[in-house]
């Protein structure tokens, strides 16, 4: 038997829990207190309301919760956070190309010196439009656009005016977006020195507001010490960001955004003694005595993930000894760090982790965490997968257990195991064989019987779909267009279906229709709308454009809005820049149109293959309920 053997029959014989479903929604960060019908069983009551002849007792101060009201004018998420399209709206940019086309228009097309950059240039100006809002868009899309100084110094004003607060986090979120990749599109290393210089001010400046000041230094994470390269430099940003978590800050989210900085920088950069320091503050539940932080021990599991060594596998293997409600969040914060940590060290220690994680399985009870448990051990496998470029005993083993648990009506994290498949085929598609050609088409096999199964729920069939279209399997296309298609089936099932077609990375005419259809057809169900633009915008559909550029228009929901956008800016079609500028300067047409069209030119304009803040959003504790992460992701 192999060395997983016994760990596997555990796991197999360990009790399930019911699995939550997906109630649709925009999928946005969490906002403060979990609304009662998506409250997790093992939460605590609300307590009954007073009677209304006493006065209402004051509300305590939530020792590890904070609130983050809706904006207004938004519509109040309604998916559990648990539920497996929160986890993958988070972490899509890691598995949804974007199409080479794009990236080579960006980089060379004179349209976005010319023509985009100006106008998103004027579109910052909030005199001249009069809306704040259609502003802090175009400072976002200015900032992942950027070409020259002058748009840096513009950013850089917009962020010093105090006065306008969406502008001015907007304006701090955008100079986070000016780390580039490629050293030809880098900016010059004063212009990036003095951008953190603002930065590291404005943190360190505690009468200014603190949501300002953490989202300034989760940008210096993302910025690091872009252009320099050397091992030195590295470590001196990290000592800095370090350096300031000694420092009481009035605002508690300051702290957790400094941690996640300092973790976004090389693991090469940090000592063993700031790592000894992490696993102090995860094991006595803060972070120094008298300094204030929002979640500093699930934080401090975080980063371990991302800068430790197998040295630190033990600290995040004790987190699941005590099952307490009150750290709960530690909990899943390690559990998604033992996933990173996986990816990160070599074949011999990734099964120690492997080892800590399926024990953890079995003997954690919290819904969440064995959900993220699940996923962790799928990235693991993946892992090892891509470092061999084929089947290894751990990818064999773990794709067994995760085929078993994706079929197993009573498995509670039979979603998350559909889309583990996903993860480890996509990796083994990398450096396609006979031996990873069977492994996915096994994998394929049991999640085309679950997708057609109609007893199933259609969260979990959803989750079989999205998992097809990341293992990449050919001849799925046919199954998943007749799900598209079938307007008896709930779109809970269709859009994520639609989805997997972009997915799969090529597709037929009849499937491009397919996915076309959706945006044309009157009082079709938001979210299948934005799917279908998403995945039209993964498989290049030029000659779609239209019909995209269409759905901007008239649809309303942000996130079908963003998803249309997205797939615009994917597209990158010459033809379309007219029509957005058009959209984005028309006085008469609505606002979230025109914050569309304008997001739009700068996804085209965009030099970096992949956007360079989804250091900050994949693989991410979103139940932390640090402020600063919401508003993060908010404004993106």
């Amino acid at each position: 038997m192999r060395w997983l053997g016994v760990s596997l029959l555990a796991l197999l014989a360990s009790p399930a829990l019911p699995d939550a479903a997906a109630r649709g929604g925009n999928y946005r960060g969490p906002n403060g207190a979990v609304p009662p019908n998506l409250r997790e069983p093992a939460d605590p009551a609300p307590p009954p309301p007073p009677p209304p002849s006493t006065p209402p007792p004051q509300p305590p101060v939530p020792a590890r919760r904070a609130p983050f009201p809706a904006p207004p004018g938004t519509r109040r998420a309604t998916t559990d956070f648990s539920a497996w399209p929160f986890w993958y709206h988070h972490n899509r940019e890691l598995y949804e190309r974007r199409p080479a086309a794009a990236l080579t228009f960006a980089r060379t097309s004179k349209l976005c010196s010319t023509t985009i950059l100006p106008a998103l240039v004027e579109a910052c100006d909030r005199k001249k439009h009069g809306s704040e809002t259609l502003a802090a868009t175009a400072l976002l899309a200015l900032g992942r656009s950027a070409r020259d100084d002058t748009h840096v110094s513009l950013l850089l004003t917009a962020f010093a005016d105090r006065e306008q607060r969406k502008t001015s986090n907007a304006a701090a979120i955008a100079l986070g977006m000016l780390r580039r990749t490629d050293p030809a599109q880098q900016f010059s290393p004063a212009m990036l020195d003095a951008v953190r210089n603002q930065l590291y001010l404005t943190v360190k400046n505690d009468a200014i507001p603190g949501r300002l000041r953490a989202l300034a230094a989760l940008s210096i994470g993302v910025l690091g010490d872009q252009p320099t390269t050397g091992a030195s430099m590295a470590k001196a940003t990290t000592a800095r960001l370090f350096a300031l978590l000694s420092i009481s800050h009035r605002y508690p989210d300051v702290p957790s955004a400094l941690m996640h900085a300092a973790s976004l920088q090389p693991p090469a950069s940090w000592s063993a003694a700031q790592r000894e320091q992490l696993r102090a503050v995860i094991k006595n539940h803060v972070l120094l005595p008298g300094v204030r932080a929002a979640n500093a021990d699930a934080h401090a599991a975080l980063a371990l993930g991302r800068v430790g060594t197998s040295e630190d596998l033990p600290a995040l293997a004790a987190t699941f000894a005590d099952d307490q409600a009150p750290f709960r969040n530690v909990r899943r914060s390690a559990a998604i760090a033992l996933g990173t940590l996986a990816e990160r060290l070599g074949s011999a220690d990734r099964k120690q982790v492997t080892a800590v994680l399926l024990a953890a399985l079995s003997g954690v009870r919290d819904a969440t965490t064995r959900k993220l448990l699940t996923m962790s051990l799928a990235r693991a496998a993946a892992a090892d997968a891509r470092a061999a470029g084929a089947v290894t005993d751990l990818t064999r083993d773990l794709g067994t257990l995760l085929r078993a648990d994706a079929v197993d009506p009573s498995s509670g994290t039979r979603s998350y195991a559909a889309l583990g498949l996903g993860v480890i085929g996509r990796a083994l598609s990398e450096k396609p064989s006979a031996e990873t050609g069977q492994w996915r088409n096994a994998s394929a096999l049991k999640l085309r019987g679950v997708l057609a199964d109609t007893t199933r729920d259609a969260p979990t069939r959803g989750a079989c779909a999205l998992g097809l279209g990341l293992l990449g399997a050919s001849g799925e296309g046919a199954t998943l267009l007749s799900v598209v298609t079938n307007a008896k089936l709930p779109m809970t099932l269709r859009a994520p279906a639609a989805r997997a077609l972009g997915l799969l990375g090529s597709a037929s005419d009849q499937e491009l229709q397919g996915l076309e259809a959706p945006l044309l057809a009157a009082g079709t169900s938001g979210r299948l709308v934005q799917d279908a633009a998403a995945a039209l915008g993964m498989l290049d559909a030029r000659d779609r454009v239209v019909t995209i550029l269409g759905t901007l228009r008239t649809v309303r929901y942000p996130a079908t809005r963003g998803a249309a956008t997205l797939a615009v800016g994917n597209l990158a079609y010459r033809a379309s820049v007219d029509t957005l500028l058009a959209l984005l300067t028309e006085a008469k047409a609505e606002l979230p149109a025109r914050e569309a069209a304008c997001a739009a030119l700068g996804l085209m304009a965009d030099p970096e293959p992949r956007p360079s803040l989804s250091r900050v959003t994949c693989h991410a504790n979103w139940r932390t309920s640090a402020d600063v992460f919401r508003a993060f992701a908010d404004l993106l």
